[in-house]
């Protein structure tokens, strides 16, 4: 069970659900804090620019994808079961909405060193792109 805290009233409902567990059986209870995801508006921006990135360095859209994961984002490494070490860029998924806004300020830096002009959508645009 999973329990989104966002006001008093569902902090209350999280306290009865929790104790109206039978205390013959073992639970494990985790609280963490909620980030917010990336916005849907930021991703559709992120794959507005691709093209234009990719058609400039000579990249397919979901090369250029992952390159700018491994440039920007960074990546994740793990060592398989035959012991070799293997490793892919982290995912766009996990970042926050600030840490996405930030991405997306290193993709448009990058853009602008190689004289690339990046469709910067208006105010009504990116109302439009909103979830």
């Amino acid at each position: 069970m999973i329990f989104n805290i966002t006001d008093s009233q569902r902090k209350d409902n999280c306290k009865k659900f929790i104790d109206s567990l039978d205390e013959g059986d073992k639970w494990e209870v985790v609280i963490q804090e909620r980030k917010n995801k990336r916005r849907l508006s930021q991703n559709r921006l992120m794959w507005l620019w691709i093209p234009y990135l990719s058609e400039h360095f000579g990249y397919t859209k979901d090369q250029m994808h992952v390159e700018l994961k491994y440039a920007f984002i960074g990546e994740e490494s793990w060592t398989n079961r035959k012991g070799q070490v293997r490793s892919r860029p982290i995912s766009t998924t996990t970042l926050t909405v600030k840490e996405f806004a930030e991405y997306l300020n290193k993709i448009d830096l990058l853009a602008r060193r190689f004289d690339i002009e990046l469709p910067q959508p208006d105010d009504y645009l990116f109302c439009m792109m909103r979830e």
